[in-house]
C-alpha cells in the first residue's frame, strides 16, 4: 500500500472526527513506518493534494525539514565549537 493513500485516509477520516478510522489506516500500513504516513497527512493538511501537483510533492517537504535541521544542526556545533576554541 502506498504512503499516501493511507495519508489521506487519515487526513480525511480525522477531518470528519472519526479517530476509530484514522487509527485503523494508521495500522493498515504494512510496508511504511507509521510515523511516515502522519508526517504526509499532516503536509497534506496544510497543503492539499490535488491532480494538478505532482504526487510526490508532499513528500519533499518532509525531506526539505529533514535537509534543514540538519543545516541549523550542523550551524550550531560549529557555533558551539569556534566559541570553545
Amino acid at each position: 500500500m502506498h504512503a499516501e493513500l493511507p495519508a489521506a485516509r487519515i487526513l480525511l477520516s480525522a477531518a470528519a472526527g472519526r479517530l476509530r478510522r484514522a487509527h485503523t489506516a494508521l495500522l493498515d500500513c504494512q510496508r511504511y513506518p507509521f510515523v511516515w504516513p502522519l508526517v504526509l497527512a499532516a503536509v497534506q493538511a496544510v497543503t492539499p493534494a490535488s491532480a494538478s501537483t505532482p504526487a510526490a510533492s508532499p513528500a519533499r517537504w518532509p525531506g526539505a525539514a529533514t535537509l534543514f535541521g540538519l543545516f541549523l544542526l550542523g550551524r550550531e556545533n560549529s557555533a558551539r565549537a569556534s566559541s570553545r576554541s
